[in-house]
């Protein structure tokens, strides 16, 4: 069994983190997926097709690399707290952020939009009062929220496990054959599931379409710790599931301009009993698991160190997510002033929305009070 941290972890989710916000402000300039505060889109062909690439490969694997991370720790943090601990401090580290959000946060941010574009016909108090408990949206905290589900689930399964008397198991390292096996039962589970619940569909906020990644993405995690499989996986089998990550990712544009050619929009991906909507589906796992198995090396390999700020950084990522639709909405409005086209305005974009993100959310987390959750 491997120990309960490791810096190289901490060291991945801070970039996961400023990855995600690169994500969104990608977003912001009309990439699929959708967000709160769209501007114009500026950019030829060449800018729609790497802003849509960008997207769809990220969007394949960060979140569950998140889920990933987040079950490698569920476990140990169980061994440690006792069933009830565990439950009542993932319910406050998990659960309070996501009603403060939705609740709050939400509404503040969703003001600050329309003052953006104009559209604000009230004050805030008058319009916080008229929308609260009206109106609210988990924004990127339908993560927390999800994760609080998946960690019950594991409790519930221990706690019976244990009633039941059994021991969890080791399993071996996966095979190359169990990995592919693993990827296309993902993609053809996820193509059924994209036929009554496409990418444009929400159920309580949550996008269930991406789910099987997720939910397979957060198992595989808890028996990595129990198997010890992130310090066993080597840097031969993850970079031949990267290698092939990679040719996914550059025979994805052939399909685009196919679709486009057949007349149909991108949409056609989302959902359907069509080739488009099962290569789709097929194509995420397979960026999913190579690109995981490679950054877990990678950061395994490279960057197992800490330092004082490797530490504050780690220590800050969880609120600097919570908090960084702001930033991305901040950015994007910033960046309105200026004409420099589709690309160069989100490239430079990105370092100002992550660096003042982290910033800023290494001040909010040493508040007291707030510093017991964040």
């Amino acid at each position: 069994m491997e120990e309960d941290r490791y810096s190289y972890l901490d060291n991945l989710r801070v970039s996961l983190t400023a990855l995600v916000i690169c994500h969104h402000a990608n977003a912001a300039y009309g990439s699929p997926g959708g967000w709160y505060y769209i501007v114009h889109e500026r950019g030829g062909a060449v800018a729609e097709i790497l802003a849509t690439m960008f997207a769809a490969v990220t969007q394949a694997f960060f979140m569950s690399s998140f889920f990933l991370i987040s079950a490698y720790f569920t476990a140990p943090a169980c061994d440690r707290r006792g069933a009830g601990g565990f439950a009542l401090r993932r319910l406050a580290r998990l659960g309070i952020p996501f009603l403060v959000y939705f609740y709050g946060l939400s509404l503040v941010l969703n003001f600050m939009v329309r003052s953006f574009q104009g559209r604000v016909h009230e004050g805030f108090l008058a319009y916080f009062s008229r929308r609260f408990l009206e109106y609210g949206e988990p924004g990127p905290l339908w993560f927390t929220f999800t994760l609080l589900i998946f960690e019950g689930v594991y409790l519930v399964v221990r706690m019976l496990a244990d009633r039941f008397g059994r021991t969890p198991r080791q399993y071996p390292l996966p095979t190359d054959r169990q990995v592919l096996l693993f990827i296309l039962g993902i993609g053809l589970f996820t193509f059924l599931l994209r036929q009554w619940q496409p990418l444009t569909a929400f159920v309580f906020h949550l996008r269930l379409a991406f789910f099987p990644l997720y939910v397979c993405m957060f198992a595989f995690g808890v028996m990595a710790y129990r198997s010890g499989w992130f310090s066993r996986l080597s840097a031969q089998q993850a970079n031949r599931w990267f290698a092939v990550s990679l040719a996914a990712i550059a025979i994805a544009p052939a399909f685009m301009f196919l679709n486009a050619a057949l007349g149909n929009d991108y949409f056609a991906f989302w959902g359907g009993f069509n080739w488009q909507c099962y290569i789709y589906a097929a194509w995420e796992p397979f960026l999913c698991v190579g690109i995981n198995m490679k950054l877990i090396v990678l950061f395994r390999d490279r960057f197992d160190f800490s330092t004082p700020f490797t530490r504050r950084m780690a220590r800050s990522s969880y609120t600097a997510y919570i908090l960084h639709a702001f930033f991305v909405v901040m950015a994007t409005y910033l960046f309105t002033f200026f004409s420099w086209g589709r690309l160069p305005e989100i490239l430079l974009m990105w370092p100002v929305a992550v660096i003042s993100c982290f910033l800023f959310a290494d001040v909010v987390r040493r508040i007291p009070v707030l510093n017991r959750v964040l």
